[in-house]
Protein backbone atom coordinates (compact mmCIF):
# COMPACT_ATOMS: atom_id res chain seq x y z
CA UNK A 1 0.00 0.00 0.00
CA UNK A 2 2.64 2.68 1.10
CA UNK A 3 4.31 1.82 -2.66
CA UNK A 4 1.08 2.67 -4.46
CA UNK A 5 0.66 5.50 -2.11
CA UNK A 6 4.43 6.57 -3.35
CA UNK A 7 3.81 6.08 -7.12
CA UNK A 8 0.75 8.19 -6.65
CA UNK A 9 1.98 11.29 -4.89
CA UNK A 10 4.90 11.28 -7.22
CA UNK A 11 2.64 10.81 -10.31
CA UNK A 12 0.46 13.76 -8.94
CA UNK A 13 3.98 15.91 -8.45
CA UNK A 14 5.10 15.20 -11.95
CA UNK A 15 1.71 16.43 -13.46
CA UNK A 16 1.64 19.81 -11.81
CA UNK A 17 2.91 22.47 -13.47
CA UNK A 18 3.79 26.11 -12.70
CA UNK A 19 3.45 28.65 -15.39
CA UNK A 20 6.05 30.88 -16.23
CA UNK A 21 5.68 34.91 -16.01
CA UNK A 22 5.34 35.73 -19.97
CA UNK A 23 8.55 38.18 -19.31
CA UNK A 24 10.59 34.69 -18.62
CA UNK A 25 9.03 33.02 -21.15
CA UNK A 26 12.32 33.55 -23.46
CA UNK A 27 14.95 31.30 -22.55
CA UNK A 28 17.25 31.58 -25.46
CA UNK A 29 17.80 33.37 -28.52
CA UNK A 30 19.85 32.46 -31.65
CA UNK A 31 20.72 34.35 -34.83
CA UNK A 32 21.05 31.82 -37.85
CA UNK A 33 23.72 33.69 -39.76
CA UNK A 34 25.55 30.24 -40.71
CA UNK A 35 22.61 28.53 -41.34
CA UNK A 36 22.22 28.69 -45.36
CA UNK A 37 18.82 30.80 -46.51
CA UNK A 38 17.97 31.26 -42.96
CA UNK A 39 20.68 34.22 -42.46
CA UNK A 40 18.81 36.71 -41.47
CA UNK A 41 16.24 34.65 -39.20
CA UNK A 42 16.63 34.43 -35.41
CA UNK A 43 15.55 31.26 -33.10
CA UNK A 44 13.99 31.48 -29.72
CA UNK A 45 13.30 29.15 -26.86
CA UNK A 46 10.33 29.82 -25.09
CA UNK A 47 9.05 28.17 -21.77
CA UNK A 48 5.77 28.94 -21.03
CA UNK A 49 5.40 26.03 -17.95
CA UNK A 50 7.80 24.79 -15.67
CA UNK A 51 8.38 21.27 -15.90
CA UNK A 52 7.37 20.64 -19.59
CA UNK A 53 8.61 21.21 -23.03
CA UNK A 54 9.98 24.31 -24.91
CA UNK A 55 8.43 26.30 -27.71
CA UNK A 56 10.77 26.85 -30.43
CA UNK A 57 10.26 29.93 -32.73
CA UNK A 58 12.05 30.95 -35.85
CA UNK A 59 11.47 34.68 -37.10
CA UNK A 60 12.24 35.61 -40.48
CA UNK A 61 12.81 38.73 -42.14
CA UNK A 62 9.27 38.57 -43.95
CA UNK A 63 7.55 37.97 -40.76
CA UNK A 64 6.89 33.91 -41.40
CA UNK A 65 6.51 32.13 -38.08
CA UNK A 66 6.88 28.65 -37.62
CA UNK A 67 6.35 26.82 -34.43
CA UNK A 68 7.12 23.45 -33.45
CA UNK A 69 6.48 21.57 -29.67
CA UNK A 70 6.31 18.46 -28.35
CA UNK A 71 2.84 17.62 -26.58
CA UNK A 72 2.06 14.24 -24.93
CA UNK A 73 0.27 11.44 -26.77
CA UNK A 74 -0.92 8.36 -24.48
CA UNK A 75 2.54 6.78 -23.72
CA UNK A 76 4.48 8.99 -26.01
CA UNK A 77 4.93 12.28 -27.01
CA UNK A 78 4.17 14.08 -30.60
CA UNK A 79 5.88 16.73 -32.22
CA UNK A 80 3.32 19.32 -33.48
CA UNK A 81 3.92 22.60 -35.86
CA UNK A 82 2.08 25.50 -37.00
CA UNK A 83 2.90 28.14 -40.00
CA UNK A 84 1.94 31.60 -39.81
CA UNK A 85 2.77 34.12 -42.75
CA UNK A 86 1.96 37.97 -42.18
CA UNK A 87 1.07 39.26 -45.61
CA UNK A 88 0.15 42.87 -45.60
CA UNK A 89 -2.82 44.08 -46.99
CA UNK A 90 -1.61 45.97 -49.51
CA UNK A 91 0.49 42.73 -50.81
CA UNK A 92 -2.61 40.75 -50.82
CA UNK A 93 -5.07 43.27 -53.03
CA UNK A 94 -1.79 44.16 -55.35
CA UNK A 95 -1.63 40.27 -56.01
CA UNK A 96 -5.51 40.31 -56.35
CA UNK A 97 -5.50 43.37 -58.92
CA UNK A 98 -2.44 41.47 -60.93
CA UNK A 99 -4.33 38.41 -61.12
CA UNK A 100 -7.64 39.97 -61.87
CA UNK A 101 -6.05 42.07 -64.54
CA UNK A 102 -4.49 38.66 -66.28
CA UNK A 103 -7.50 37.30 -66.52
CA UNK A 104 -9.08 40.30 -67.89
CA UNK A 105 -6.56 40.04 -70.77
CA UNK A 106 -6.61 36.84 -71.60
CA UNK A 107 -11.01 37.01 -71.72
CA UNK A 108 -10.00 39.82 -74.01
CA UNK A 109 -7.85 38.14 -76.23
CA UNK A 110 -10.08 35.02 -76.62
CA UNK A 111 -12.74 37.43 -77.04
CA UNK A 112 -10.90 39.43 -80.06
CA UNK A 113 -10.31 35.48 -81.30
CA UNK A 114 -13.70 34.94 -81.47
CA UNK A 115 -15.15 38.00 -83.11
CA UNK A 116 -12.33 37.58 -86.62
Amino acid sequence: MKKVAIVLLVLGLTACSEPVPQAQWKQDEVKMTQVPGFEDCIMAKLQVKTPGDPIYLVRCPNSTVDAGYVVPRGKSRATLSTHTSEVSAEEVRAKKINELETSINQLAEKLKELKQ
